[in-house]
């Protein structure tokens, strides 16, 4: 016998019909009384019991046992349980708008709307049934009101909804002692409209390939940030070294300029020679023991990035391939570092175009790449039916 003809012969026979459409439910109509002449809106609550559906056995562990096998079943049916929820001792006749009506032979047992859940106490608390049974409908009532919060959700935010069938096809699935396996509870609940979800094995694999792309671009950064860090240092002490120079350069051209305007005196230009030639002296011997290693070192540093980045890009490739998962933020990442390498391929003596890599804009990129891939997290969850 398959499975699904299983869950069609274990009835939980309690119906549901929709009731007429109340006045109010446009916005218009007035105050009312109760029978007892009080005001409707304080006579709705008494002798109601508010209680706690967790404490009904075997609701518990049911939906423990949906999150451990569907967890975005398990969230978009938990949400009723925030309702308030009531033991009701008044005739239960019509619900609102005919959003969520139990019938059994007897009449209504059971009632929710948009805030708020009743269920017949007097039906609640009848035991003919026998044991079994009667725990069985305590159990599969809750359930059922579960399930047919996500029928009123679904309905107020516009998305297709279970049906009463589907509804009670859920309540009957998800009431058996022992649960469908998680990918036949998955495929039921997109069949009964409840949603297209994940499994909590297929999350937990994305989770890990996602939890691993996360780590690689956080690695990446964390690298990257070590090197412009180093970057940086070097470069201002190549730009000093450069301004150094610089100087010297000006007091060279400044001791030829007044060379060749001063007299014609021998001795002072023999003298403003030896300047020129000590000054000259000193930028070639700071270019070749301080400006030329920096430089160097400062392309080495770069190159250093290049591998950095190139060693992630395979991984993160393959991740966007094989999730059809594109961000751009790889491509950005690479025009930064292209930015950052402006005038290394000139010569030493570019110092000028040589510059500190703002880690600001570094980091901004990172955080961005980390949420898109986080939200991507989530949404692979499983969302509910459009």
């Amino acid at each position: 016998m398959s499975f699904k003809n299983l869950v069609v012969l274990t009835l939980f026979v309690i119906g549901s019909v929709s009731g007429p459409a109340r006045a109010g439910n446009e916005g218009s109509g007035g105050g009312f009384s109760g029978p007892n002449g009080d005001l409707f809106d304080f006579y709705e609550n008494e002798g109601s019991i508010t209680f706690d559906p967790l404490s009904v056995p075997g609701v518990r562990s049911t939906l423990e046992g949906i999150q451990a096998r569907v967890p975005r079943l398990y969230t978009v049916l938990h949400k009723s349980l925030s309702k308030s929820w009531y033991f009701e001792s008044k005739p239960l006749k019509e619900c609102p708008g005919g959003e969520s009506l139990i019938l059994s032979d007897k009449g209504t047992v059971a009632c929710q709307t948009k805030i708020e859940v009743r269920i017949s106490k007097s039906w609640y608390d009848d035991v003919s049934l026998g044991e079994e049974k009667t725990a069985r409908k305590r159990k599969g009532i809750i359930l059922h009101e579960l399930a047919r919060g996500v029928r009123i959700t679904a309905i107020t935010a516009g998305r297709t909804a279970p049906d009463e069938d589907m509804l009670r096809a859920m309540t009957r699935t998800i009431s058996l002692a022992q649960l469908p396996t998680e990918q036949e509870l998955r495929d039921l609940a997109l069949e009964y409209n409840f949603g297209n979800f994940k499994t909590a094995s297929e999350i937990l694999t994305r989770n890990n390939f996602v939890g691993g792309q996360i780590a690689c671009v956080t690695k990446l950064y964390a690298d990257l940030t070590a090197l412009i860090t180093q970057h940086n240092e070097v470069v201002n002490s190549y730009c000093a070294a450069g301004k150094a120079n610089e100087d010297r350069e000006w007091w060279i051209n400044y001791e030829r300029h007044q060379m060749i305007i001063s007299s014609n005196n021998k001795k002072e230009k023999l003298a403003m020679q030896q300047k020129i030639d000590e000054l000259s002296r000193l930028i070639n011997e700071e270019r070749k023991s301080n400006i030329e290693p920096l430089f160097k070192k400062i392309k080495s540093i770069y190159e250093q990035m290049l591998d950095v980045r190139m060693h992630a890009q395979e991984q993160i490739q393959n991740f966007e391939k094989s999730h059809g998962f594109y961000t751009g933020y790889r491509e950005l990442l690479d025009l930064q570092l292209k930015m950052a390498g402006h005038g290394l391929n000139k010569d030493s003596t570019g110092y000028g175009n040589v510059s500190k890599i703002g880690l600001e804009g570094i980091n901004i990129t990172r955080d961005q790449w980390i949420n898109e891939l986080q939200n991507y997290l989530w949404s692979q969850d499983g969302i509910p039916n459009k």
